[in-house]
């Protein structure tokens, strides 16, 4: 049976994006229609864009990969108003990132890059140079509950971090900073336009370190920005203490944030050794070499496409129930814990 599916809001990325058609969609019958009088499933990837349809007689769906478009942990939610349960599948339900390789090769990939070829970038860039390629935020925390280890709500954010780091490294041996909203002229300059993987590239070109901290840390969310440092033939700078990245890449290879103070990390950069520096950037380049070997990028992104396409199809199983909330089942029981 088809599952017709509308768009409550522009989504630029992802498995819904606009223009993308996925086979493992097609296959489950799934097709994204122009009219939400069309559609079975409105669908979007925060649910503030679900307002506007709540009364409408249909099954309603977050779906996003993005930690801080949606910070629901219920997979079934309900809101007041809506005609039917939410249904959501997120960062926090745990089913989106089940791996660290979702993100790999996403950009200008180089399937058969070899070492030599990558410690060739890393030695012909000035020694100890500096950069990060990331806007300014001025508000970010994200308080969650469940991460690993802690007990109580967890600021999951990473962006205060990075921001810190980089006015300490900017105050004592220098970084270039590329990125907008940055206040009192700390950035070197805003983002160029082209497309970005090919902008980072380029950018890194001249530096052996990049400090790239990801927006937020929680189990298995590793993005591009790992994976590109090291391509771009840069030191990663990282905070890998939440994101089982340890799995993939050995202690001591890029250079580790967590449990230091952004003054700490500062100088630790500023006083590491030449030799050091280029023992670390070569354990990343032998792990980027060694896992790129499988493919695994693409292997985690058509098994996601598989999982989206199972939860569209359980959430089309949802009876519709006309805006009254059900007595019992696990609708009633996620209402309940709200």
């Amino acid at each position: 049976m088809p599952i017709r599916v509308f768009r409550a809001n522009p989504i630029a990325h992802g498995v819904f994006g606009e223009g993308k058609v996925h086979r493992e969609l097609t296959e489950a019958g799934i097709t994204v229609v122009p009219d939400v009088e069309d559609a079975d499933i409105v669908l979007s990837d925060n649910p503030k864009w679900l307002d506007r349809y709540k009364t409408l007689p249909r099954r309603f769906a977050v779906y996003t990969y993005e930690p801080r478009f949606c910070t629901e942990h219920r997979p079934i939610v309900w809101r007041e108003g809506f005609s039917s349960p939410i249904h959501v599948m997120d960062v926090y339900t745990r089913d989106v990132f089940i791996d660290q390789f979702l993100y790999m090769g996403t950009g200008a990939a180089e399937p058969e890059i070899a070492l030599d070829t990558l410690m060739a970038r890393f030695s012909a860039k000035p020694k100890n140079t500096a950069a990060m390629l990331a806007g300014y935020r001025a508000a970010t925390e994200i308080l969650i509950a469940g991460l690993p280890r802690t007990k109580g709500p967890v600021d999951i954010d990473l962006c205060a971090l990075r921001q810190d780091i980089a006015r300490a490294m900017k105050a004592g041996a220098g970084i270039d900073i590329f990125g907008r909203k940055w206040p009192d002229g700390l950035a070197s300059g805003e983002h160029r336009a082209g497309p970005w993987h090919a902008v980072k590239l380029d950018l890194l070109a001249n530096y052996q370190i990049n400090v790239c901290l990801e927006n937020t840390r929680y189990p298995f969310y590793v993005s591009e920005k790992l994976w590109d440092a090291t391509q771009a033939g840069c030191l990663p700078v990282y905070h890998g203490a939440d994101n089982h990245i340890y799995e993939v890449f050995p202690r001591d290879s890029f250079f580790e944030v967590a449990g230091q103070t952004p003054e700490q990390v500062a100088a630790a950069l500023a006083a590491m050794p030449d030799d050091e520096r280029a023992d670390r950037y070569e354990r990343c380049a032998q792990t980027l070499v060694r896992v790129n070997r499988d493919r695994p990028g693409p292997v985690s992104r058509a098994a996601l496409r598989v999982r989206v396409a199972r939860f569209i199809e359980r959430v089309m199983e949802t009876p519709l129930f006309g805006g009254a909330e059900p007595a019992s089942g696990p609708a009633a029981a996620s209402a309940g814990a709200a």
